[in-house]
Order: C-alpha cells, then structure tokens, then sequence
C-alpha cells in the first residue's frame, strides 16, 4: 500500500492518479469489508501514512480516533507532546480533542 499513496505525493499528474486510486481502492474494498474503507476512510489511511510513517513508532495505547485528532496537528513536536499526555493522563479522544 505504500507504493500508492506515495505516487500521489509527486507532482499534479501523480496527485491526481493518487486520487484517482483512493477512489479505486474504496470501490474495491467498500463492498466487502464495509464503511470502514470507504474513499474518505482510505483518504484518512492515506493521511496517517503520512503523518506517521514508522508503524513501530506506532503506540498501541492509542485508538484510531486519537490518531485522526493528531494529524490534525502541525508539527511533530506537538503530536509527540500530545501522545505522551494521553498515554500519561490516560486521556479519551474527547479529553484529547479538548
């Protein structure tokens, strides 16, 4: 799955067959596993590749939601600071959010 999102990263042609192909893979997957791969969901899949690229860095501690609440962050400091408090505190993904 790598490979295809980062053809998405390079250029508008590249950009727009990367669209072209979250779109795919949602066609594809949607019917058979659900909502949960829907285009938007792949599109947040996509995201995360991004944002996190190192699954062993990955901290089991947190959900989805609270993942999808740090990439909205602008900095890796920030998400590092963020994912240590929720850890620490044993925050909810509202406790987060707020």
């Amino acid at each position: 799955m790598a490979n295809v999102f980062e053809q998405g990263q390079q250029g508008k042609d590249r950009a727009d067959y990367g669209k072209y192909l979250t779109g795919y893979i949602a066609k594809e997957l949607e019917p058979e596993y659900g909502s949960g791969f829907s285009r938007r969901q792949v599109e947040l899949f996509r995201q995360f590749f991004r944002v996190f690229p190192i699954a062993n860095a990955l901290r089991s501690q947190l959900s989805w939601t609270q993942y999808r609440l740090l990439m909205r962050l602008d900095t890796e400091e920030q998400r590092e600071f963020y994912i240590a408090e929720t850890i620490k505190n044993n925050w909810t993904s509202r406790q987060l959010e707020r």
